[in-house]
């Protein structure tokens, strides 16, 4: 929640992005990979709206 992600909805992939210049094709494919993994290993738990 404090990250903001719950209130961005669908566009939460393009917060870790921001001031990071132009965003690379592959940064949204890695980021998703990384976050199966921790999701996966219940190292983080997202809320379910």
């Amino acid at each position: 929640m404090a990250s903001g992600a719950d209130d961005a909805g669908f566009e939460w992939t393009d917060l870790p992005f921001q001031g990071r210049g132009t965003p690379k094709s592959h940064w949204r494919d890695e980021l998703a990979t990384g976050l199966v993994l921790l999701v996966a290993g219940q190292a983080i738990r997202p809320s379910y709206p």
